[in-house]
């Protein structure tokens, strides 16, 4: 982790500049800096407020960033797990708005892939339990498949992904329901959009 800078709170006029210079900076210019590592420690706070970073630099520019990472949860490529997650900010149809915004969305793969730890877990803009269940129990699937975690040796920790991440969930009863969906679950919503996407084309 780099520490970029330490300015009290009352130092805004700083404080704005610093984030405004961060701003410019290319992706190719950074090297080995990264925007999920960067930290901002300021009086009274352990992190930059995610609002005012996030109006600094645009998602895209974090998601690139995060691609070219370690995945420290399993051994899957951070670019396949924000490839497996994206609907979770993506409008996905038939009344399933996105279940993060983009904000929560890189707060969410950080703490859960990055090892950066959430300040408050997040809560889900429209919660559907079952299919919150099915997304990330069909990750689980998916992870092993490939190979990019033991068979069911891990399986308690995928549960955990939702617990540890999120608002509105206990441990034994995720771990109780943690199973997939079946119809109308993740992968029927990924396949009709993909239908929908080629249709558009």
């Amino acid at each position: 982790m780099v520490e970029l800078l330490k300015i009290p709170r009352e130092q805004t006029e700083e404080f704005d500049a610093f984030a405004n210079r961060l701003s410019r900076i290319k992706i190719s210019d950074r090297e080995n800096l990264h925007v999920s590592e960067i930290a901002i420690k300021v009086k009274g706070a352990s992190l930059i407020n995610k609002e005012t970073f996030d109006k600094q630099v645009s998602f895209e520019d974090q998601l690139t960033s995060i691609k070219e990472q370690k995945n420290l949860f399993n051994t899957m490529p951070m670019e396949e797990v924000l490839d497996y997650f994206q609907f979770f900010w993506k409008d996905i149809g038939k009344g399933n708005i996105p279940l993060l915004d983009k904000s929560d969305f890189i707060l969410f793969i950080n703490s859960a892939f990055l090892g950066k730890p959430l300040v408050n877990k997040l809560v889900f803009s429209k919660v559907r339990v079952v299919l919150v269940y099915d997304i990330f129990y069909q990750f689980y699937l998916e992870s092993i498949k490939k190979y990019y975690d033991e068979k069911y040796l891990r399986k308690p920790y995928y549960a955990k992904l939702i617990v540890d991440n999120f608002t509105g969930f206990d441990l034994e009863k995720t771990l109780n329901n943690f199973r997939p969906k079946g119809k109308g679950g993740i992968l029927d919503i990924m396949k009709a959009q993909s239908n929908k996407e080629h249709s558009d084309k």
